[in-house]
């Protein structure tokens, strides 16, 4: 048994482990859920209170800029002050701000409905990330050698949230108007917190710096390209997810004639595989390792499949339904393969760099992806609204197809010089790190149990650098 799965976790059979992770995705259903009801009708209710298009812009994106710029710092305190803690008062928080935000129904039209909406969407943001990177590093640590399975779990469970979230929040505000969506669903989330704290354990910091040395900081990972590279790549992705809320509702209308029943269809297509595949890219990831072509794959097939959305301005080529439905299920694929990844990237990354497997970790890493993945979603509407009115569509999406081909050459070359320094060799069922000066690097390389592969330090002669505790590796060689 690895040693990150001691102390209190270790306790814990694998069924209430499993019992945990679908109450971790439960609970991500229903804030995605929560979060997405507005959509449906508060631009429409925002205009009737004296707000411009322009404010009801900022009021939308100001939630994911602050979680971009609090992740960091939940990341960073979440394993001091208790995971369990930040992860239920981050669920009160966002419960809470629900409510209220339905109250403002009553609220005087005009700059005083405007500041208190900013309000109440930031500090829900506050508590959406204590709640996310917090839910990341819990499930995570249950899970260590599962870490994409278990983000494309979570991912699934968000996604799906999302896609039925406008249709409860348009279903609720016909039967009661403005409050009802918010009021409803946030004293249900209430109730899915407390039952959710009847089965999460208390997990405590197990970083084990007992020679009194500093845990490592987040920069540790900032400053290396391999990280950048597939934070860059992320961030792009969630890039397009939220241009595409933006500017896709007047191109099918204009292009096609669609209702609006229809547009929300063809919307709803690329979420729904997003979700869908999310779950099968982590299982991939894990069982076979292939955690960066997979990213490279859904980079590259983005770069091309976004030239056919709306042909570029240089292709002799028309936009066609088929085409099209075809594009957006491929900008779905894309998209959860570009996504799911990262952060099992990023984590084996980080113990390359001396991080252990524990919450500290965890959470770092939760926060560093929660921020880029914010930042994306932050940047898509607002720039990309911006260079949709200078441009037009056609050009912007080629634009995106030329930052997801730089994405793919970034990744592609990013490993290459980050690992010059070692040689990668790998045998049937054993992967070895050899420094290519057969220098004697006793750092804590191993990544995982003996039993499927293991992952060692040798020297040019072959000496087995590893802890005796993780099997004889000579016999499995």
């Amino acid at each position: 048994q690895l040693a990150s799965t001691s102390g209190e976790v270790a306790g814990l059979s694998r069924a209430r482990r499993n019992v945990l992770l679908a109450s971790l995705a439960l609970v991500n259903f229903f804030t995605s859920t929560a979060f997405s009801v507005l959509g449906p009708f508060f631009p429409r209710e925002a205009n009737l209170k004296g707000l411009s298009v322009t404010m009801t812009g900022i009021i939308v994106g100001e939630f994911q800029l602050v979680i971009c710029l609090c992740s960091p710092l939940v990341g960073a305190f979440t394993s001091s002050i208790g995971g369990r803690f930040v992860y239920s008062w981050g669920l009160v928080i966002c419960s809470v701000c629900s409510i209220l935000f339905g109250a403002l129904e009553y609220c005087p039209p005009g700059i005083v409905f405007a500041v208190m909406c900013l309000l109440t969407r930031g500090v829900s943001a506050i508590g959406t990330s204590m709640f996310v990177v917090s839910s990341f590093s819990i499930a995570t640590r249950l899970f260590p050698n599962r870490l994409s399975t278990v983000f494309g779990l979570l991912e699934t469970a968000g996604g799906l949230g999302f896609m039925v979230g406008p249709v409860i929040g348009g279903a609720l505000f016909q039967l009661g108007g403005f409050k009802l969506p918010f009021v409803s669903l946030g004293g249900f989330l209430l109730l899915v917190v407390l039952l959710s704290l009847c089965v999460m354990p208390s997990l405590v910091n197990d970083d084990p710096n007992i020679d009194g040395s500093r845990p490592k900081s987040v920069w540790t990972l900032v400053r290396e390209p391999f990280c950048l590279a597939t934070l860059f790549g992320m961030c792009v992705a969630s890039s397009f997810l939220g241009f595409v809320d933006v500017s896709f509702q007047p191109f099918l209308t204009a292009k096609f004639h669609f209702s609006p029943v229809i547009v929300g269809l063809m919307l709803f297509l690329p979420a729904l595989i997003y979700s869908i595949s999310a779950a099968l890219w982590g299982y991939l990831v894990d069982s076979r390792g292939a955690g960066l072509p997979i990213m490279i794959g859904g980079l590259a097939a983005f770069s091309v499949c976004l030239l056919f959305v709306y042909p570029a301005p240089f292709l002799p080529y028309d936009t066609n339904l088929p085409s099209l439905i075809a594009a957006l299920v491929v900008v779905g694929l894309a998209c959860s393969a570009v996504v799911v990844p990262v952060f099992n990237l990023i984590a084996t990354e980080s113990y390359k760099r001396g991080f252990d497997r524990s919450l500290t970790t965890y959470s770092v890493v939760s926060g560093l992806v929660n921020t880029a993945f914010a930042f994306g979603a932050f940047v898509g509407p607002t720039l990309g609204g911006v260079a949709l009115d200078k441009f037009g569509l056609a050009w912007v999406l080629t634009g995106y197809s030329g930052l997801f081909g730089l994405a793919t050459l970034i990744c592609l070359i990013g490993p290459v010089r980050q690992n010059r320094g070692f040689m990668r060799r790998e045998t049937r069922g054993v992967s070895f790190l050899v420094n290519e000066e057969g220098e004697d690097g006793r750092s804590p390389a191993i990544v995982g149990p003996v039993s499927q592969s293991a992952d060692c330090l040798i020297d040019r002669d072959g000496r087995n650098e590893a802890n005796n505790n993780y099997g004889s590796i000579g016999n499995t060689v």
